[in-house]
């Protein structure tokens, strides 16, 4: 078994593959990105933007280029970006579940009476069509032969809204050509539910059949005509959100640590009826704070004063007049915060296996009987979050991601009271 020194971020499985073997992927927990395509969004509103009425969104697409207010479309974008690192290093880095966000819309080039086509979103549209994205995915499991990838197919991360709600103005038609193209594209590689469960398959067999990648699909009906070769992620994906309030940090770890708590006995029961366990521990900053940046951005003689407000509002020890102005700002500061409960998990494991192995070597409790224990944390089947780093870290702090500068990490911050 290699050790965490040696161990490969692109080929992690592989390197545990003694360990987990007879594991099913549901028995893993798979470190995983929110909102994974928004590395490269545009500026241009897409049509069907997730928060925003259909009508309003088309307005947006069609008109905003023709007045010239890119501006507004760079703004948004701004309020959109949760990940820095394109889809093939957030593989390479260690993460094996994709939160992959599409709409069926005209390009970002283009007036919505344009042909359409699927691109990647939130808010606003990638610059290139969702398939070029599902390409590298494809490149990555051809190259890497001992890793399996969960990927969950949305609009908006809703695992149960369908038709319309899910894709608006999208016919049953489009979507499953969609779907025709998805399973060309990837073939053997999709996990095939309909001849054995996940919760009944173990990792090596998964390696040995070659499919390698499992499908969660929202709107199964519409989307994939009711294909019984992919999971209806209504049916079988938990999605647990738990990235909490930025406004109340203390509540928020308190709250992660109690699901973390109860976690090993909810992923039982999840797993036993045949269902991922996700959670994600992103989030988004309150709107009045989205107000905030837009009024330092184009009401600059007032920025120092509504800095000033938009920190109060967080309650952070020294924070006095730092407002995050950007989704990746108010993500970061998230991550600060809720990394120390995953810190927990990692010693809360440690200590439970010490325990266990010298209460072996003492033939009973030992040392231990009558000592009230903490709970037992453990994590979920997956967990999805924003501003993945270089190395398979958390990104935190204040400080932007620019990629394909290496490894580095800008934290300013203090923990505080908390």
């Amino acid at each position: 078994l290699a050790s965490a020194q040696e161990l490969s971020l692109q080929n992690w499985m592989g390197g545990l593959a003694p360990a987990i073997k007879n594991l099913s992927i549901l028995d893993l927990a798979l470190p995983g990105t929110h909102d994974t395509m928004t590395y490269d969004l545009s500026r241009r509103i897409s049509d069907g933007a997730n928060d925003l009425p259909p009508s309003v969104s088309w307005i947006l697409h069609e008109i905003a280029p023709i007045l010239g207010i890119a501006e507004v479309g760079q703004f948004i974008r701004s309020q959109a970006v949760t990940q820095r690192l394109n889809i093939t290093e957030q593989l390479e880095n260690g993460v094996r579940f994709l939160d992959f966000r599409i709409m069926y819309t005209a390009g970002p080039e283009s007036g919505s009476l344009a042909q359409h086509d699927w691109y990647c979103l939130h808010l606003v549209e990638t610059n290139q069509k969702s398939m070029l994205y599902l390409r590298a995915l494809k490149a990555f499991l051809d190259a890497h032969e001992s890793e399996v990838v969960v990927i969950w197919l949305s609009r908006h991360g809703s695992s149960c809204k369908s038709g319309n709600d899910q894709y608006p103005g999208v016919s049953a038609a489009v979507k499953q050509q969609f779907w025709s193209t998805f399973r060309e594209l990837f073939g053997g590689y999709i996990f095939d539910p309909s001849r054995s469960r996940l919760n009944a398959t173990t990792y090596a067999e998964l390696i040995t059949t070659g499919q390698r990648l499992v499908v969660y699909a929202s709107d199964h009906s519409e989307f994939t005509g009711g294909d019984e070769r992919v999971y209806d992620a209504c049916t079988h994906l938990s999605n647990t959100l738990k990235g909490g309030d930025l406004t109340d940090i203390p509540g928020s770890i308190s709250s992660l640590r109690t699901e973390f708590a109860s976690s090993a006995q909810k992923r039982a029961q999840l797993k036993a009826n045949d269902q991922l366990y996700l959670l994600s521990m992103a989030g988004s900053p309150p709107a009045s704070v989205t107000t905030d940046a837009a009024k330092i951005k184009y009401l600059p003689l007032a920025k120092d004063s509504i800095r000033k407000k938009c920190a109060a509002l967080f309650r952070i020890p020294n924070m006095t007049d730092w407002c995050p102005e950007t989704l990746g700002d108010a993500e970061q500061l998230r991550n600060y915060y809720l990394q120390a409960v995953l810190e927990e998990v990692a010693v809360s494991g440690n200590e439970t296996a010490a325990m266990a192995k010298r209460a072996a070597l003492v033939g009973g409790g030992g040392e231990h009987e009558g000592r009230e224990s903490s709970p037992v944390l453990s994590l979920p089947g997956a967990i999805y979050l924003d501003a993945l780093d270089y190395g398979g870290l958390i990104r935190t702090g204040i400080g932007p991601l620019e990629p394909h500068t290496g490894y580095y990490s800008v934290q300013i911050m203090t923990k505080g009271q908390f």
